[in-house]
């Protein structure tokens, strides 16, 4: 999802951006929420942003963080990969692949070649995370907007194109001290075949949706109503959440299973004494499948904040 930029809700404190914030006000996006596993002793702060926030005065707030934290998770790390000389590059070597025509009907494939200006075959091969990608890419070329056109115009550079420069300043920050990253979006070398069936019906239905005036129309009537809604400092993560929910594209289908696969991509790689810091978008956070409810359920209590 990518968002319009808005405002932090932060108190500025002696250092940098430090915050002590309650519970029921870090239910605000933007804002972080805590919680701990007391029995483990370990600590989680969701961050969840609009991945167009600008880093601007907030550089320090997220220095602070990283400093403090054993772990750091990105939504989605892949335009953070370092090459050779240990920079980040966009680079997709190694990566696994799928075929073409097992995540994309085969009927649907000139269509979704005209609409990305492509030629593409059935027995392409793309890397995995593009199975989650490709919605986006979909929904972007329909609207004659793609993600690297918006992030052209805020002087992105190329190897954070595709991310929140929220999360870029606090992946670079993260590597400077050494502080372990992790990728969210993670997935398996294979999919299974009922998660390429969903893929399938998936692709189909935002195809249909690209090519029906209406659908579009409503599509973008009900993302600029989240966009506005997004650049309020006090809306909560359950007014995003329900705002998703709204919207019938394939944000809406994948939120669960993308918040399934997060969650199972965090509590492995902890242990005791662990202080994880997550940062996602605003909408991974709350409702029944959200970040919050899942660690909730693995035995994670909402705590107060304080930095």
């Amino acid at each position: 999802m990518r968002l319009l930029n808005h405002k932090f809700v932060l108190g500025c404190l002696i250092y940098g951006f430090s915050v002590n914030v309650s519970s029921q006000e870090s239910d605000q996006i933007n804002t972080p929420l805590c919680l701990k596993n007391d029995s483990e002793n370990v600590t989680i702060t969701l961050l969840g942003v609009s991945h167009a926030l600008p880093v601007g005065d907030r550089q320090l707030f997220l220095e602070n963080q990283v400093n403090r934290s054993t772990h750091l998770f990105l939504e989605n790390r892949l335009p953070f990969q370092k090459d050779a000389n240990g920079q980040p590059t966009l680079s997709r070597k190694g990566l696994p692949t799928l075929r073409l025509d097992s995540f994309v009907d085969t009927n649907d494939i000139p269509t979704l070649s005209n609409i990305l200006g492509v030629a593409l075959s059935p027995d392409r091969h793309f890397p995995l995370i593009d199975t989650i990608n490709i919605f986006s890419a979909i929904f972007s070329k329909a609207l004659r907007q793609t993600d690297a056109s918006k992030n052209e115009k805020r002087g992105l550079p190329k190897h954070v194109a595709n991310a929140s420069t929220v999360e870029a300043a606090a992946y670079l920050y993260a590597i400077s001290k050494n502080v372990p990253t992790y990728d969210l979006e993670e997935i398996p070398d294979t999919l299974g075949a009922s998660d390429l069936d969903t893929i399938k019906s998936e692709v189909s239905t935002a195809l249909r949706c690209s090519s029906d005036a209406v659908c579009i129309a409503n599509f973008k009537k009900n993302n600029a109503l989240l966009w506005r809604s997004m650049s309020e400092s006090t809306t909560t993560y359950d007014e995003v959440y329900l705002l998703v929910m709204d919207i019938p594209t394939s944000e809406r289908a994948t939120l669960a299973r993308r918040n399934e696969r997060m969650f199972n991509n965090i509590l492995p790689v902890l242990s005791n004494g662990s202080r994880a810091l997550v940062i996602v978008g605003a909408a991974h956070i709350s409702g029944p499948t959200g970040l919050a409810s899942k660690l909730e359920t693995a035995n994670f209590t909402k705590v107060k904040c304080s930095f």
